[in-house]
C-alpha cells in the first residue's frame, strides 16, 4: 500500500523497491485452555487514531460476561482529556482491565495471557508493530482494514479485517473467535533476516 502512495504522487518502478518484513515466530510458548474466559489484547499508545474509543464501544455490544478486554495502554500528556473519558466510561466494568505502560517483561505476560490482539486503528498503519509481535507469537489479531493491517491479511497471515469506522462488525469479528483456534488462514512462509539483508545489499549496490 505504500508503494501505491508512492506511485499515486509521481514515483516511478525505477524509484522504488518492495522488501517484505522479516521476525522470528514462535518468540514464546503459549498454551491455554480452551475454555473462556476469551481475553481480547490491545497495545498501543492512547491515542485517539489508535481507535481505541470504538474497540471500547465494540467490546461493550458484545455484552458478555465470558470476554475479558486487556488494555495496555502507553500513556502521553496530550492524551490526557480522551484517557480520561475511556477510564470513567469503564469505571466499574471488571472485565476491562489496564495497564499503563508496561515493562518488557509485563508486555511478556500479557501477549502470554490473551486470545487475540485488536487493533482498531482509525488511520493508516505502516506495521503495526504489535502485530508483529503478535502473530510471531503465534496470536491471531483482528484488526482494521487500513494501509498495512489490509495487506497482512490479504498475504495470508493470521489476520482479519473489519471496515475501520464500524465497531458494529468488529463486535461480530470478535464474537466469532474460539479460544487458541487460528482464524482459518494459512501462515505464509518466513523469511529469514538473512535474505532480507541479503536483498536489501543487492538494491543499494545497484548502480544507474
Amino acid at each position: 500500500w505504500q508503494r501505491a502512495v508512492f506511485a499515486a504522487n509521481g514515483f516511478t518502478d525505477a524509484h522504488l523497491a518492495l522488501i517484505r518484513h522479516s521476525f522470528r515466530p514462535s518468540l514464546s510458548s503459549r498454551k491455554k485452555a480452551g475454555a473462556p474466559p476469551l481475553v481480547i489484547g490491545f497495545a498501543c499508545r492512547g491515542a485517539p487514531e489508535k481507535g481505541l474509543d470504538l474497540l471500547i464501544n465494540a467490546f461493550e455490544r458484545l455484552s458478555r460476561k465470558d470476554f475479558i478486554l486487556d488494555l495496555a495502554v502507553i500513556r502521553t500528556g496530550s492524551w490526557k482529556g480522551y484517557l480520561k473519558e475511556l477510564l470513567a466510561r469503564t469505571e466499574g466494568k471488571p472485565n476491562i482491565r489496564w495497564t499503563f505502560d508496561a515493562s518488557a517483561a509485563e508486555m511478556e505476560d500479557f501477549y502470554n495471557r490473551i486470545h487475540v490482539l485488536c487493533v482498531p486503528s482509525v488511520g493508516f498503519e505502516t506495521g503495526p508493530f504489535v502485530m508483529f509481535e503478535a502473530v510471531a507469537r503465534d496470536i491471531p489479531v483482528v484488526a482494521s482494514d487500513l494501509g498495512g493491517m489490509k495487506e497482512w491479511a490479504e498475504l495470508g497471515y493470521p489476520v482479519t479485517t473489519y471496515p475501520f469506522d464500524n465497531p458494529q462488525v468488529l463486535a461480530i469479528r470478535l464474537a466469532s473467535i474460539v479460544p487458541d483456534k487460528r482464524l482459518g488462514l494459512r501462515q505464509p512462509m518466513w523469511r529469514s533476516v538473512e535474505s532480507v539483508a541479503r536483498e536489501m545489499m543487492n538494491i543499494y549496490s545497484q548502480t544507474d
